[in-house]
């Protein structure tokens, strides 16, 4: 097995991620010295090929959430999403690495009341969101068309208790599909409904897959009734759900939530993964089981 070094200004910066290219390079991206940049390799020599940067005044060491996505259309790009906190601020950015033009472009948005109040005027028909804006974390970036696609969801954690019994719990409450051209400028954002309570952090994953101009989402929600797991489908066009509904279990008779981004996809289908513990059982151990879900 060949090892290869890689020597990359991350090192004395933010790591963000890295990322495998379709043409076999691989891509760091990172921060330092108050700038985003991205460096791109040859993994068989180990050298570096392109690198590009942009200042930004919104880094920190407290950055807690990056995502990086190719499109197989623009083997020359790579689009991040970043969340950051600064001086008691929260910001998101989405941003596209221009490999040729060693340039990267995007949008940074402070997460305050005025942005809460532009997607509250953009969704008159929908519930305000439960909770501050602040709370919105990205968790998805993908695209459609020329257009560049972000998910995010409004969370946050509770810690109740003293330092000998602790208890957290986790809030998923709704979800945001914000919408950014092809000059990585913000032109649309869509509420959709949601809401999740639990106190273990597993089962709090998004499965997804888009498929032509829709976006196929599996996650846990928590009912009247108690926990169950639901399958959305947004049109990316029109920026609308066109199916929702709550998955039927089938065989399973025990307590089980899904783990939405274990799911395997197959081709007019998704493999959905089920943990689940027996009502009866004294120890909670937790077994897996698949279920066979059309999409």
């Amino acid at each position: 097995e060949k090892q290869q070094k890689l020597t990359t200004r991350s090192v004395k910066g933010i790591f963000f991620g890295c990322k495998m290219l379709d043409d076999g390079d691989i891509a760091i991206v990172g921060s330092n010295n108050g700038q985003i940049f991205a460096e791109k390799f040859n993994l068989a020599e180990g050298k570096s090929i392109t690198t590009c940067s942009i200042a930004s005044e919104f880094l920190s060491p407290e950055v807690n959430r990056a995502i990086l996505y190719t499109r197989p259309d623009q083997p020359h790009a790579l689009y991040l999403s970043l969340y950051s906190y600064v001086r008691r601020k929260e910001y998101s950015g989405v941003f596209k690495i221009n490999w040729q033009a060693k340039s990267i472009i995007g949008t940074t948005i402070q997460l305050n009341k005025d942005y809460g109040e532009l997607i509250r005027d953009q969704n008159p028909r929908a519930e305000p969101l439960k909770k501050s804006v602040d709370n919105l974390k990205p968790v998805i970036l993908t695209s459609y068309g020329d257009k560049t696609v972000l998910l995010s969801e409004v969370y946050e954690t509770i810690a109740s208790g003293n330092d000998s019994r602790m208890t957290v719990k986790y809030y998923y409450k709704q979800m945001v599909l914000s919408v950014y051209d092809s000059l990585m400028r913000n032109t649309g954002n869509t509420i959709f409904d949601k809401w999740y309570v639990s106190f273990i952090s597993s089962g709090t994953t998004i499965g997804y897959q888009r498929s032509g101009e829709n976006l196929h989402l599996f996650y846990n929600i928590t009912t009247g009734s108690g926990l169950s797991a639901e399958y959305l489908v947004i049109d990316l066009g029109k920026m609308t759900a066109v199916k929702r509904e709550i998955i039927p279990q089938t065989g399973l008779e025990y307590d089980s939530h899904i783990e939405g981004g274990a799911i395997r996809w197959l081709d007019g289908a998704a493999l959905v993964p089920y943990y689940i513990t027996s009502k009866k059982s004294r120890t909670k151990k937790w077994v897996t089981r698949y279920q066979k879900v059309a999409i």
